[in-house]
């Protein structure tokens, strides 16, 4: 898991690195009334798993979640821009069971959403290439939620989906590093927001999360490249 957050935070170093090494060629222009346009890629993942050495009964849990999207944005002033965001990203957490019966079980969950979110940004400039900057998110998402239980009463799994609609505002900090004259390289990580998910399956059941995001987790990161016309 450490390996999958220090990968993209050495490749932004060695972005950052080659930027300060062709500072004489390198010139940064983020100011007013430009356009710009990015991609993004996130990622993340979790496991707490137990394995019993004498029944060889594993439990626990595991996360891995990936997505991407693609980012439009102006520049309203030298420090603050306006960034629409569409993406889509997968989650898929499994849970470790050892039921009398069928032994070791893995109950899966897919979490699909699509999102369409606007931003507002601010930059800091740190120095001639590289810029710190935090940004207020208002995600507006649908998808679908598949979810397995299992059932101890008919001693088997149980599969339902539901359709959701979710909304969330969060701030998110994150650096800013410029490779070439028009492109930055950037990577943000952690956030703190709320987000609430009302879902409704097929058969009329309802579902209802909502919740505080922490400030930083360390294993998830979002890389991704921004172009400024």
């Amino acid at each position: 898991m450490k390996g999958v957050f220090f990968f993209p935070i050495c490749l932004f170093l060695c972005l950052s690195s080659h930027a300060q090494g062709d500072k004489d060629s390198v010139e940064v222009h983020i100011q007013a009334h430009q356009f710009l346009v990015g991609t993004f890629f996130d990622f993340s993942t979790s496991a707490n798993t137990r394995t019993n050495a004498s029944s060889g009964a594993i439990t626990g849990s595991s996360t891995s979640t990936y997505g991407g999207d693609l980012t439009g944005g102006f520049m309203l002033s030298s420090k603050f821009a306006f960034l629409l965001n569409g993406g889509y990203s997968e989650s898929m957490p499994a849970t470790y069971l050892n039921e009398p019966g069928l032994g070791n079980i893995t109950l899966y969950d897919d979490d699909i959403v699509y999102s369409v979110t606007p931003i507002l940004r601010y930059y800091k400039q740190l120095n001639e290439d590289n810029f710190f900057f935090i940004q207020a998110r208002f995600p507006i998402s649908f998808g679908t939620y598949t979810t397995q239980t299992y059932n101890a009463t008919r001693n088997d799994v149980n599969t339902d989906t539901y359709n959701k609609f979710g909304l969330g505002a969060y701030l998110m900090p994150g650096f800013s590093t410029f490779i070439s004259k028009h492109i930055a390289g950037e990577i943000s990580a952690g956030s703190f927001g709320y987000s609430y998910y009302d879902g409704k399956d097929s058969k009329g059941n309802t579902t209802h999360t909502g919740g505080f995001d922490g400030l930083l987790y360390l294993n998830s990161v979002s890389l991704g490249f921004v172009y400024y016309f």
